[in-house]
């Protein structure tokens, strides 16, 4: 049995203070050995005669529901046992988070019962765990990109590079945090295949740790390209042509 709370502004309800007595202990007995998630197996036979009460099943149902107008707050489950409506939002809050091991448990009582998780009162939210539900969803969206970027990369330059490779996405996630687009990609990717494609020397560095590093930024805003065929565009010598940590021979 575990351990719960009590209500007790309860002594100010005027439906429990108008219950007869053999009734309001019952209520107490009811709150006391129904499972953690309110669910009762009804049973009346050793709570009258252990209390020397005379408690009818019907009568209590008749009772504790009286003023609810079909709002009740004790509700006959398919199967037979009671559910007490109000008993998980007073008990654990409003929030039944699935990661916690108690609201899992929870949780799973009311499905195998049958309850209907809109009869609860307080209506409570069930979630998978915030944190880790959105981390799971910004996951699945970058490995989405990523493998856009890098089939993008690939179709311009027919290569083959993996979208799986720790190091392409470590780089790629890295221009991600800091809010670059896959459009902007796109544009780093064409400029430089532009410029570099027909270059005997620089058409190696078409490569995700080139184009995706720390230099990505001023690739993005590189005016022109020069390439192999003498296309017009950055003026000869300027750092936006090579890629940052490689060397260059002098031109």
């Amino acid at each position: 049995m575990s351990k719960r709370y009590h209500d007790t502004d309860i002594w100010h309800e005027d439906w429990f203070i108008a219950l007869p007595k053999d009734y309001r202990d019952f209520w107490f007995y009811l709150v006391d050995d129904c499972d953690h998630a309110g669910i009762w197996r009804p049973k009346i036979a050793g709570f009258n005669k252990l209390y020397e009460c005379n408690v009818n099943l019907t009568e209590a149902l008749k009772l504790f529901n009286q003023d609810r107008n079909g709002d009740q707050r004790v509700l006959v489950l398919k199967n037979g046992r009671w559910f007490l409506t109000g008993f998980i939002p007073f008990q654990y809050g409003v929030v039944l988070n699935l990661q916690n091991r108690v609201h899992n448990s929870i949780y799973n009582l009311l499905l195998l019962n049958g309850v209907n998780l809109t009869s609860i009162r307080p209506q409570v939210e069930v979630i998978q765990g915030v944190k880790d539900k959105d981390k799971d969803k910004d996951k699945d969206k970058d490995i989405s990109f990523i493998k856009d970027v890098v089939s993008y990369l690939n179709e311009k330059t027919n290569q083959n590079y993996k979208y799986t490779s720790t190091k392409t996405q470590t780089l790629i996630k890295a221009r991600i945090e800091e809010n670059y687009t896959l459009e902007d990609f796109k544009v780093v990717i064409d400029k430089k295949t532009v410029e570099w494609i027909n270059d005997n020397e620089m058409v190696k560095y078409l490569r995700p740790e080139t184009l995706f590093g720390t230099k990505f930024e001023s690739y993005l805003n590189q005016k022109g390209v020069t390439n192999a065929t003498g296309r017009t565009g950055a003026n000869k010598g300027s750092d936006t042509k090579y890629p940052e940590g490689e060397v260059w021979k002098n031109e």
